[in-house]
């Protein structure tokens, strides 16, 4: 990208063209089903929406998109604005619903880029996002707030800190507030054999959730 911006430019436009193209030939060999129960999204969720159609299903702006951008984490927030969002939008464009992020932050790069997407319908908000920023961005939008919490409260330590992870949700139920939340809990590889680790971490999200309202 520093080296070699317009090469890199070059590049991205071709692997945006080889996706548009490819989503053509779904198209034309019929292979565009409906996305909107529990077929699977990505990042854990899945893709229950009233907004797209149910059947006669045919074409890609009729169905959910996922994508991220992990590997740009460490570039600034104005070099993503000009080497991958533009290049990004137009695939973006090609979903009827699209689904943004994995582990990267979105705060950075949300004003000048994501909060333009019109048919952002999620967004993740992994721990190592500005939770705050991001609630206030999405407080009253119909895109969801998807909170990742921190694996570790599940996969290290034989047991689980009740105390830690109730203060931990708190802190994301504060965040927030008036936006559509949605937990998905990922990178968890051991719960050190102790399936009521995990029976007992659900139970303190439904009971801190509830005690929120």
């Amino acid at each position: 990208m520093y080296d070699k911006p317009d090469l890199f430019k070059k590049m991205m436009d071709m692997i945006t063209d080889d996706y548009c193209r490819y989503f053509d030939e779904l198209e034309k060999a019929g292979h565009i089903l409906p996305t909107v129960s529990s077929e699977f999204l990505g990042q854990g969720t899945y893709c229950f929406t009233n907004d797209l159609p149910k059947e006669n299903v045919s074409k890609v702006n009729q169905i959910w998109g996922f994508m991220d951008s992990q590997e740009t984490a460490g570039i600034s927030p104005q070099m993503y604005e000009e080497f991958i969002f533009p290049y990004y939008k137009k695939v973006f464009s090609r979903y009827g619903l699209l689904s943004y992020g994995c582990c990267e932050a979105v705060d950075p790069i949300w004003e000048n880029c994501l909060s333009k997407v019109k048919n952002l319908r999620k967004v993740s908000i992994s721990p190592w996002c500005n939770e705050e920023y991001m609630g206030e961005q999405l407080k009253g939008r119909k895109t969801v707030y998807h909170r990742k919490p921190s694996p570790n409260f599940l996969g290290v330590g034989e047991k689980l800190d009740e105390e830690a992870f109730r203060k931990h949700i708190r802190k994301t139920l504060a965040a927030a507030e008036g936006c559509t939340l949605e937990f998905t809990q990922r990178d968890v590889y051991t719960v050190n054999n102790d399936i009521g680790k995990v029976r007992r971490y659900v139970e303190i999200v439904k009971e801190e959730s509830e005690n929120f309202r």
